[in-house]
């Protein structure tokens, strides 16, 4: 679906419990300020459990993020996307799967650093990262050195990334 086609879709947002269960909303400018106000990206603090967890970051639609939780009941997953349409669309596919092993952040990944904890996550999965090359997007890019030091230390030593 092109980026014109999302912006013009209509698409509910979660009724309150839905969105209580499925989805935490990060705002940008609290998270930047005081990030610590916000829980820590684990399974202890955002599902109460202590099963494995993966992450996925720009989530889009959940498809890909609830086809894994449909499959590993055992493991947690988390999505993040900025993206607040694309956020419903998956809490409503998580929602009327039933699927308790998963949550959407809406937020902005770069600013989820200081909140990922170390060895938490069994993989990371970037898939379709802003494809943009030129020097004044570098800002928008998620797929830096920064990126693949805090990937390493936030994975657990079996743990995967792909990109």
């Amino acid at each position: 679906m092109t980026r014109r086609s999302l912006d013009r879709k209509k698409v509910p947002a979660p009724d309150e419990r839905t969105a209580a269960r499925y989805l935490l909303e990060l705002p940008g400018e609290r998270l930047y300020h005081e990030p610590l106000a916000f829980p820590r990206v684990s399974s202890a603090s955002l599902f109460r459990n202590e099963r494995p967890m993966e992450l996925e970051i720009g989530c889009g639609n959940g498809e890909f993020l609830c086809s894994l939780a449909r499959r590993n009941q055992e493991t947690n997953f988390v999505g993040v996307e900025v993206k607040r349409k694309s956020v419903y669309e998956a809490v409503a596919r998580a929602s009327s799967a039933g699927l308790d092993n998963i949550i959407f952040l809406r937020a902005n990944f770069r600013l989820l650093y200081p909140l990922l904890v170390p060895g938490s996550l069994g993989a990371v999965y970037l898939h379709f990262p802003d494809p943009n090359a030129r020097a004044r997007f570098r800002k928008h890019r998620i797929f830096s050195d920064r990126f693949l030091r805090e990937m390493h230390t936030a994975t657990t030593p079996d743990g995967r990334i792909s990109v």
